[in-house]
């Protein structure tokens, strides 16, 4: 199987109630194929706390070994956050509640996640509202 495709990857996501132990199903549009790999996700009420990312784009991009990385929006300003690891999930946590407050980020909106490498070492992780696709308008 090659790693370097477009796939759309089922995620089991934590959710804030387990009544019934019913688990959520998150779907993310992930593509490693390009030179800036992205992935897409519809915000959830969960993601005013973290944002969960796909375990596959974490581990392509090394994102799931940082600690610390910048989030950077289309007008590129910066924000710091944290990234934490727990079991097989990868979340963004400290500094993500204000950077989707500042950049007016709500339940519904649709996000495109691309990670951009600088030089140095000082990678990004570039976040845009994205329209929806024709076909889940």
């Amino acid at each position: 199987m090659d790693i370097k495709s477009t796939v759309a990857e089922e995620e089991e996501v934590e959710s804030g109630s387990e009544e019934n132990g019913s688990k959520k199903i998150r779907f993310s549009v992930v593509n490693l194929n390009n030179k800036d790999p992205y992935y897409e996700i519809v915000i959830k009420k969960s993601h005013s706390i973290f944002m969960t990312i796909p375990i596959s784009f974490a581990r392509w991009t090394g994102i799931m070994y940082m600690k610390r990385m910048r989030l950077v929006n289309g007008k590129g300003k910066e924000w710091r956050v944290n990234i934490a690891r727990k079991g097989r999930w990868v979340h963004i946590k400290g500094g993500w509640a204000e950077f989707q407050t500042c950049n007016k980020i709500a339940t519904g909106d649709t996000c495109r996640f691309k990670f951009i490498q600088g030089n140095g070492g000082k990678n990004v992780l570039q976040v845009l509202k994205i329209s929806k696709p024709h076909s889940l308008q």
